[in-house]
């Protein structure tokens, strides 16, 4: 951030009022405090914020002052930080219930290590293609690090979950109705979790369509942080003309991108 920036982001600061800074804390706290509160090891609302405004005067973020005020700016700041966030923890509890689900004993009196045991158990599963194994294995085994990967394990089990199959008859031979009452266990728990990632997904393809158009671009950061999708709302927020949000709905609506995923998202396509 350059000198001049920098003084105009402590002028700023200086000019916020206590009653503002409150009303900043109780924004973000009502907005976030109970999914931060659900994502182990995450940091509070209010210290999101803080570090929000360490970004902003160290440079790693920017505030664009004539298109939104400077608490709207921080609280945009903290709505991306609990993103990445969720996104972590999501991918963390996929690999945990994955872990836990495909970990069942072949035999009680097996005497092989625990990772053999676990990818032995892999391979006696007969509709497991072998793309599918590989990714597996890394997904577990390596740095965990590779999406692509989580996909194909995710898709391999949301494909194989049954509701008119009888959890003991799920994989006969291979852990018995232990497996079945792991998968019943995992179910609720990775479509939940999996929702989640895709809204988040969802969100953050839309922004990419837009991402040319930045008026566009703060409007929807502004109504995914669920701030309100009224026009006069939007307006006095971004500080721009109730006409320029009128615009920009109609861009929105004629966005060629938006318009494909739309598409997908209606004949249940969208990945």
């Amino acid at each position: 951030m350059n000198t001049k920036s920098t003084s105009y982001l402590l002028s700023a600061l200086q000019e916020l009022s206590e009653e503002q800074w409150k009303k900043l804390f109780f924004a973000v706290q009502k907005q976030f405090g109970r999914q931060l509160r659900n994502i182990p090891g995450a940091p509070s609302a209010e210290d999101l914020v803080h570090e929000a405004l360490e970004d902003l005067l160290e440079g790693r973020r920017s505030w664009p002052q004539d298109r939104v005020s400077l608490p709207h700016c921080l609280r945009n700041i903290v709505w991306s930080k609990v993103n990445h966030l969720t996104t972590k923890a999501v991918i963390a509890k996929h690999v945990y219930v994955l872990e836990e689900v495909i970990d069942w004993e072949v035999n009680e009196e097996c005497a092989q290590e625990p990772e053999q045991r676990l990818l032995d158990g892999i391979e006696a599963v007969e509709t497991l293609d072998e793309h599918t194994i590989a990714a597996l294995r890394n997904r577990i085994f390596q740095d965990r690090g590779d999406d692509a990967a989580l996909e194909q394990v995710i898709t391999y089990m949301l494909d194989r979950i049954n509701d008119d199959i009888p959890p003991g008859n799920r994989s006969e031979g291979v852990g018995g109705n232990y497996l079945g009452q792991a998968w019943d266990k995992a179910r609720a728990i990775v479509w939940k979790h999996l929702k989640e990632l895709n809204e988040l997904k969802l969100q953050e393809h839309m922004l990419d369509c837009v991402k040319q158009d930045k008026e566009l671009t703060e409007i929807l950061k502004y109504c995914f942080s669920s701030y309100g999708t009224k026009a006069r709302d939007i307006a006095a927020e971004l500080k721009i003309p109730i006409t320029h949000v009128y615009n920009a709905n109609r861009r929105l609506k004629s966005n060629a991108c938006l318009k494909r995923l739309y598409e997908q998202l209606s004949e249940g396509e969208y990945q």
